[in-house]
């Protein structure tokens, strides 16, 4: 899991840093405010303001529209924004310097030899085995170019391009939990190329899972069409075990093109954060044999191009 949580880490870091210096700049052209102190007095219902500096008499300033009572107001969340940005960019690169893979090597490394299990290494964690799946995973999505990849404008939360806000927000939740995310991986069937929205390798079962994020299903005058392919693309990837409502899961957007993001987060902890059924943990869609299938195809369809 390094990989992932490192490149979150790394996501968020870069993310205080960019925004502390833009609060640190803000903070340079209301010098002139710092040090003065508000006190509210409020009259018939108006709440109105003195400012004073340390050791001098308080002066009348105006209410609450007042620019310099808004100046003050504004420096002083600022100075509370930056000490909580810098506070949070300490956390993370002690996090980022102290942080510790949980794999079998590094577990031999701590214990005496007297105490290291002769099976060991045949009892691998799981998270050694899905970040194995992940990077070949990976590897195979690389040999194949990015469609309209100029189209993918949005960055996610560990730098991943994707082609829409809402798209962002749900890669971010997902990996945010901790998840193993490949956005747009092509899957090959029968020469022609599927890319599901968020491929995911469940932390459970370790079985992969679709995520398709439908933001034209509700669509006047695109919707038709637009179901008509997803119903099409959904017989297509249950030819590869891959089945709506079972590993194949879906998210939609509201009215006004927004996401309810409590939605998603109670998603993720039902699908792969739930102890999973009998039927889940022996069937579904198996990383090994999928990336096998898939190297075969792209193979084929090298040999016949």
């Amino acid at each position: 899991m390094t990989t992932v949580f490192l490149k979150v880490i790394s996501g968020i870091l870069q993310q205080h840093e960019e925004l502390l210096r833009k609060y640190k700049k803000k903070a340079l052209t209301l010098k002139d405010y710092d040090g003065i102190f508000l006190k509210a007095h409020t009259t018939n219902g108006r709440t109105y303001f003195t400012g004073h500096r340390p050791g001098k008499k308080p002066k009348y300033i105006g209410n609450e529209k007042h620019t310099t009572v808004q100046r003050i107001q504004n420096l002083r969340a600022t100075k509370v924004l930056i000490s909580m940005l810098e506070s949070n960019i300490a956390a993370l690169k002690h996090f980022q310097d102290n942080y510790i893979d949980i794999t079998t090597e590094e577990i031999r490394k701590r214990l005496p030899k007297c105490y290291v299990p002769a099976n060991l290494r045949e009892a691998e964690l799981s998270l050694d085995t899905a970040q194995k799946w992940y990077q070949k995973l990976l590897e195979l999505k690389e040999s194949i170019p990015v469609k309209y990849p100029e189209k993918c404008t949005v960055s996610t939360i560990d730098g991943t391009l994707v082609r829409s806000r809402i798209e962002a927000i749900i890669y971010d939740h997902l990996v945010s939990a901790g998840l193993l995310v490949i956005y747009e991986f092509p899957i090959i069937i029968e020469g022609r190329i599927v890319y599901p929205d968020f491929l995911i390798l469940h932390p459970l079962t370790g079985k992969l899972y679709i995520l398709e994020h439908l933001g034209y299903w509700y669509h006047d005058a695109k919707g038709a069409g637009y179901r008509n392919n997803f119903c099409i693309k959904t017989v297509e990837l249950a030819s590869l075990g891959f089945v709506l409502g079972k590993n194949i899961l879906t998210t939609f957007e509201d009215g006004g093109g927004t996401i309810d993001t409590e939605k998603i987060d109670k998603m993720i902890q039902r699908e792969f954060f739930t102890s999973p059924t009998v039927q889940e943990k022996t069937t579904g869609v198996n990383p090994e044999e999928f990336l096998k299938q898939q190297m075969q195809a792209q193979a084929a369809a090298r040999m016949a191009g």
